[in-house]
């Protein structure tokens, strides 16, 4: 049974605002820090990893029985020669972080914290020894931390699987570099054109310890409290100089920050996120379990969700290796596996916009408008691209969004005589967009994004429909053939585009005149003029909306 309900929200229609870590009621710090999540065995593998990040690198956080702790490092942009492929996406790599001697032999006490007020995990091994890690909300840095009672080795060594070419996608590179375990992965010649020059790596850092090999350092000597430090960096470099210039650059900025502020400044993020809404639901063990899913569910959408690109439906950035992953049947029937790295991701490294819209439409609701805008940023420039084709298919202005497509958008031509297909003649994603859109703009009033976003995409999917689509007899644009979503293929006036084209239009001839141009307002109201009814159909004598116009109740 739910007995009660805590729900506040810091945004307001049209003034959106954060509440500070102060205006946050005590009440709700408290109930936050009871939903973190505790272990008291390790892992002991990276199917039982634990999730941190600051919006743009993630980590898959996991203790091994021995006490090491590994984890694996994920980016938002690290785009591979092959996007469209089930290694579209890359993971940079793994990095296990050892201590000796162990401090977890054989019955030693064990705990692992996810403390997400501060998004960090904390290790406790043995009598006095605690690992916390940590990535800078504000810096392209992770963060292992390093405290014990007694004297010890630590070391922290690398671990590349892609050694060699496989397919398209070229091997990394290990660069000698002194007192550093620096690689990176250039995306070699056989790169998708949109991802060419693409470099993504890190380097393995920390004061007083050595080089043992290429992959590995450690300190010179036993230590009670050790800082190591990974900076990352993507970058689409002209050469692989070009990059490790880049990057040393970004080392010494963040090695000249002070350690204590940037923690600080860390936890301030986190706290002013936390204030920005929140909910929790009082109850029976159903209550819990709804409070900690959708906790658990905000803070891993904030891990991923403030990158150069939107969040992948498949697995984010938080992938792993499946020694042993389902992969049909034989041919007698016998369920088959696969042994997959942590690059792999079923449904490749495209976009599909019915799977990536549930990750976006609760964070306005949420206030995570920061959240919402790669996935704006990334249609929108898609616009230019896909115009040109659709000109080039259609010989009309405007376009649409393809269900399914890279980050750089593109389409296939779906003309009346094309076959049949889930998401063939399928054009809506770009209304449902523009509907997203609207809320940003009507939750934050920015004017800005109004006109550099929102009035682009709205107003040239509303074009391609218009200059795309027939009339009917009476006058009335007739979408034929066109898919209602995946359900209906090539039918006449589904409902989701008609809904979509009177809501859209309705709402950007609401926006301010000073937004929108004169001749957009004439053909948005042409358009209204034009639209046909929503279909609908009569079952038990009760009146139905019908998916498309002619479906039989």
């Amino acid at each position: 049974m739910l007995k009660k309900i805590i729900l506040a929200a810091g945004v307001l229609c049209g003034a959106a605002r954060s509440l500070s870590a102060a205006e946050m009621p005590a009440d709700i710090a408290v109930l936050l820090d009871k939903q973190n999540v505790e272990w008291d065995v390790p892992g002991p593998s990276a199917r039982e990893a634990m999730p941190v990040g600051n919006g743009d690198i993630a980590l898959n956080v996991w203790v091994e029985e021995n006490g090491d702790l590994l984890f694996y490092i994920g980016k938002t942009d690290a785009w591979s020669e092959d996007v469209k492929a089930s290694n579209g996406l890359l993971n940079l790599g793994e990095v296990r972080v050892s201590l000796s001697p162990s401090q977890l032999p054989a019955g030693a006490a064990f705990r692992q914290i996810l403390k997400l007020s501060d998004s960090e995990i904390l290790v406790q091994e043995g009598a006095g020894t605690t690992l916390r890690v940590w990535v800078d909300a504000n810096h392209p840095v992770i963060r292992v931390e390093v405290s014990s009672q007694t004297p010890l080795t630590v070391s922290a060594a690398l671990r590349v699987w892609r050694t060699e070419k496989r397919g398209r996608v070229s091997a990394d590179v290990i660069v000698p570099s002194g007192n550093r375990v620096t690689w990176y992965h250039r995306n070699g010649a056989d790169s998708d054109p949109q991802s060419a020059n693409f470099t993504f790596g890190a380097t393995i850092s920390g004061d007083k310890m050595s080089a043992r090999d290429a992959q590995t350092l450690a300190t010179n000597l036993p230590v009670r409290s050790q800082l190591i430090s990974i900076n990352v960096l993507t970058l689409p470099a002209a050469s692989a100089d070009e990059w490790l210039a880049a990057l040393d650059k970004q080392v010494a900025t963040i090695s000249a920050l002070n350690l204590e502020q940037t923690r600080k400044e860390h936890q301030a993020w986190w706290r002013q996120f936390w204030g920005r809404s929140w909910i929790f639901v009082d109850g029976d063990e159903t209550a819990g379990a709804v409070t900690q899913g959708y906790i658990l569910q905000r803070f891993i959408t904030a891990c991923a969700g403030r990158g150069a690109y939107p969040i992948k439906f498949n697995g984010s950035i938080f992938t792993v290796d499946y020694p042993a992953l389902p992969d049909g049947k034989d041919e007698e029937g016998n369920p088959k596996t696969k042994a997959v790295t942590a690059d792999h991701r079923d449904w490749g490294g495209m976009y599909w916009f019915q799977n990536t819209r549930p990750m976006y439409w609760a964070r306005l609701a949420a206030g995570d408008f920061d959240m919402m805008l790669p996935l704006f940023k990334m249609y929108h420039g898609q616009l230019a691209g896909n115009s040109v084709i659709t000109k080039e298919y259609y010989g009309h202005g405007g376009t649409y969004f393809a269900e399914t497509a890279p980050f750089w958008g593109g389409m296939r031509k779906w003309d009346a005589d094309a076959p049949a297909d889930w998401t063939g003649h399928y054009f809506c994603p770009i209304l449902e967009l523009s509907m997203m859109m609207l809320d940003y703009y009507d939750y934050t009033a920015d004017a800005q994004f109004a006109k550099e976003l929102l009035i682009p995409v709205a107003a040239s999917g509303l074009r391609f429909y218009y200059e795309h689509f027939p009339r009917d007899a009476q006058g009335r644009l007739l979408l034929d053939p066109c898919n209602s979503i995946e359900m209906y293929w090539k039918v006449r006036n589904p409902s989701p585009d008609l809904a979509g084209l009177d809501a859209v239009s309705a709402r950007l001839l609401a926006l301010p005149e000073n937004l929108t141009t004169s001749a957009d307002r004439q053909l948005w109201q042409k358009l209204r003029r034009e639209l046909p009814p929503l279909p609908v159909g009569v079952k038990n004598g009760k009146q139905l909306l019908l998916p498309y116009e002619g479906e039989q109740t």
